[in-house]
């Protein structure tokens, strides 16, 4: 790996910026909770996930829901248990990393990022969606996961995951509109 990043021209860093938006675009909208049975779970009329990602069960109906509603990152959880005792000092999983500072000094969510209760690791939602791990490096967790938003394979993810969101972009769009008028 090559300690120079590679400098990016000005459509380079355009396309970077429209990545970011998306991925806010398409997990920053909050789940809608209609009675919800527990803290630990997030519903609408026909889907109920848990909210914690390590427990989501990995399927085309979970993708739909999470393109469609969001996910919650779990900010909010405690972090005491994700301590892990490096050689120099204990570390946490920190409500910082759901945080990124651009150039400009302006400060954006992370909506794409969520953290496991269960796992006491962070996870790429829509990386996970379309099979990938969590990780809970601690010590390195800022590079990682600058590094992990600016690869391919995120940008891939974002791009499968907003593509389900409208019906239209899917390959079985008129499954997906002949189920919607059977429910109707």
């Amino acid at each position: 790996m090559s300690s120079n990043p590679k400098k990016l021209s000005g459509a380079e860093n355009q396309n970077q910026r429209d990545f970011q938006q998306n991925a806010q675009e398409i997990l920053c909208n909050p789940p809608i909770i209609i009675n919800s049975p527990t803290p630990d779970l997030l519903r609408t009329d026909d889907k109920t996930i848990s909210r914690d990602p390590y427990l989501w069960e990995l399927n085309e109906a979970t993708r739909d829901f999470i393109a469609t509603n969001g996910t919650s990152q779990n900010d909010d959880a405690d972090f005491k248990n994700s301590k892990i005792i490096y050689n120099d000092k204990t570390r946490f999983c920190t409500k910082k990393l759901f945080k990124r500072i651009l150039k400009n000094g302006e400060i954006r969510p992370r909506a794409w990022l969520t953290y496991s209760e269960s796992k006491e690791s962070v996870f790429c939602a829509p990386c996970l969606l379309f099979s990938s791990e969590g990780f809970h490096d601690w010590k390195n967790s800022q590079a990682r996961v600058a590094r992990h938003e600016n690869s391919n394979y995120y940008k891939t993810c974002v791009s499968q995951l907003k593509a389900r969101r409208i019906p239209k972009g899917r390959v079985d769009k008129l499954l997906v509109q002949q189920l919607a008028e059977e429910i109707s």
